[in-house]
């Protein structure tokens, strides 16, 4: 069924693009409290182990777009939010500037969700690989934080290196509906807090956490109890007061495709002033979205920052458990933002930021990067490339190899995604009909073998 384009309050982005799997490299697990699981293999994708979260947004009226390529080739003018949960990826320098253009200029939102990075605990759970005779070590976190954290810099924000474990409740839905479900209360799982925010934000603290560090470092029997561990935020954006891109340097000339993108890839001017800032709000654990480990999601809370970010809504927190950021930007003296790992060269082979460079515009050039956009739900006019409606379902086929032209994303078309399905039917009725081979031991007919006759033996006879 199509039906008309959605407006963009309705329409989300899921970052992949921004996502290491395993293999070739020992990517761990999000939830550290599961030891017969080590590796991060489940894929961290809307179609995987975080399809419990896609079906549940689609439920709500939510559109959403898989985004396979980095942030410089999506409009942001089309999208109310940007979802960012549990990457491990790196982030080109356009990549940063586009974000803070986007959410501060063109009225993007971010939603982010991160996870635990501690260098010591990944030295902690290497182990002897038997297949390739080598000690793996993990090459990044549940979630990579210094990247996150560089990425939010702009805006103030700043996740931090201590791992939690704990339940937490807000209060802030339970008291509206009127019953008290075990959606509520999920479960905090290896997670990591909140050590900087800006002035204006709020932060949000559930009650006492348990600081596992070195229950897992140190195999000590129980973590240490921590109070006022601020694992959730949200912050409206304000305005930039220098505007960068405005520079008249000989210099910017060379670059003037990669400005125009910065821009938001669709031509229009966003500094305009006509967009309101983007809204922020972080989380410090994606578990409560992954079905891999987790039967008790957190989607009240999904529920509350989506509300916040894309509809203005206040998240509702009792008082006691709330502190609104004012005077001066929050400053954990508890808790301390990560160093990156000192494992470079194995995430170097993998990251494709760091192979190819972090700047992005240089790396085009050189031929060493090219652009790939994930097919998305949008149906375009072959010849015309006009929108002429919107499927509701995702088609089919995962990768679009038609490069990237700024100033409209390029989606499959109908005739491509027809192709795709007529291809899964046959090969499926090709499987079920050797599978009934199988089953039923067919063998062709062949001629009947000539029955031999027993030889004819003389008769006996008894001696005399």
């Amino acid at each position: 069924k199509v039906i008309p384009r959605p407006p963009r309050s309705r329409r989300l982005l899921w970052d992949q693009f921004h996502n290491v799997q395993y293999p070739p490299s020992y990517v761990p697990r999000d939830n550290l409290n599961m030891q017969n699981d080590i590796l991060d293999w489940n894929g961290d994708h809307p179609h995987t182990n975080f399809r419990a979260t896609y079906n549940w947004l689609v439920k709500q009226g939510y559109f959403i777009d898989i985004l396979g390529s980095d942030y410089v080739t999506f409009n942001s003018s089309l999208y109310s939010a940007l979802l960012i949960v549990d990457t491990e990826e790196e982030f080109f320098l356009e990549e940063m500037e586009k974000i803070r253009t986007d959410v501060q200029e063109n009225g993007l939102s971010l939603i982010i969700f991160a996870d635990w990075y501690n260098t010591d605990i990944m030295r902690s759970i290497k182990f002897w690989d038997d297949n390739t005779h080598e000690m793996w070590t993990p090459v990044v976190g549940g979630a990579n934080i210094p990247a996150l954290n560089d990425l939010l810099e702009p805006f103030g924000i700043a996740f931090g290196s201590t791992v939690f474990n704990g339940q937490f409740s807000f209060g802030a839905t339970q008291s509206k509906r009127g019953n008290v479900s075990a959606l509520d209360y999920p479960t905090f799982s290896t997670g990591t807090s909140i050590v900087n925010f800006p002035v204006g934000g709020r932060l949000a603290s559930p009650g006492t956490m348990e600081d596992v560090v070195g229950q897992i470092t140190q195999r000590k029997k129980a973590g240490v109890p921590r109070n006022a561990v601020p694992l959730l935020g949200w912050y409206q954006a304000k305005k930039a007061k220098i505007d960068v891109l405005q520079d008249t340097n000989e210099n910017t000339k060379e670059n003037t495709t990669s400005t125009a993108q910065l821009r938001g890839a669709s031509g229009q001017n966003v500094r305009s002033g006509k967009q309101k800032p983007g809204r922020i709000a972080v989380f410090g654990d994606s578990n409560c979205l992954d079905s891999a480990h987790n039967h008790v999601f957190c989607f009240n809370l999904l529920n509350a920052m989506l509300r916040y970010t894309v509809f203005g809504e206040e998240i509702d927190i009792p008082e006691s458990k709330m502190k609104i950021v004012s005077g001066k930007p929050y400053v954990s003296d508890q808790f301390y933002k990560p160093a990156r790992t000192t494992l470079t060269e194995p995430f170097n082979a993998v990251s494709t930021v760091l192979r190819v460079g972090r700047n992005r515009t240089k790396a085009l050039l050189e031929g060493k990067y090219s652009e790939h956009t994930l097919v998305g739900t949008v149906i375009r006019h072959v010849s015309t490339e006009e929108v002429v409606g919107w499927r509701k379902k995702s088609p089919l086929l995962a990768w679009n190899p038609i490069p990237f032209h700024p100033g409209s994303l390029v989606w499959v078309s109908e005739g491509r995604r027809r192709s795709g399905m007529m291809f899964v039917f046959f090969l499926s009725v090709a499987m079920l009909a050797f599978f009934l081979l199988l089953v039923f031991r067919w063998k062709p007919r062949r001629g009947k073998k000539p029955t031999r006759r027993p030889a004819a033996h003389a008769p006996f006879v008894a001696p005399v």
